[in-house]
């Protein structure tokens, strides 16, 4: 997943600059009908029930020079109760509403929100790498 402009930024202040930045206590794992892009100004997705869920990683294991974590349980989105379009992009944000973007990428295929469906990434299935 890559970065985004406020992780990137982060990083640079903390690592190269010796500065403190303010570490984010939860991240939570949002579905987007638009790629959120670095600035964050994709669309999320919206239908009554859904709200960002909390991702949970392991740590990092290092993999071909890159250090991967998966997330360590399932995460369960509300039953979509209508037909809501579809997403096609997933992202880590630092709050369950408004907060930072963090990590975002594409979803393997585009998924259909239609009426009973349940969006459920399994455990293992999100991944975040940096190289």
């Amino acid at each position: 997943m890559p970065k985004s402009n406020t992780a990137k930024t982060m990083v640079l202040n903390f690592l190269a600059r010796n500065q403190s930045v303010q570490q984010p206590t939860q991240l939570y794992l949002a579905l987007f009908v638009t790629n959120p892009t670095d600035a964050n100004t994709g669309t999320e997705a919206s239908y009554d029930g859904y709200q960002r869920q909390v991702a949970i990683f392991g740590g990092p294991q290092l993999s071909g020079g890159n250090a991967i974590i998966q997330n360590t349980s399932q995460i369960t989105f509300g039953l979509v109760p209508s037909a809501s379009g579809s997403i096609a992009y997933a992202a880590l944000m630092t709050a369950q509403t408004g907060g930072d973007l963090m990590y975002y990428g594409p979803l393997a295929a585009t998924y259909a929100l239609n009426q009973g469906v349940q969006p459920i990434v399994p455990i293992g299935s999100l991944s975040v790498s940096e190289n």
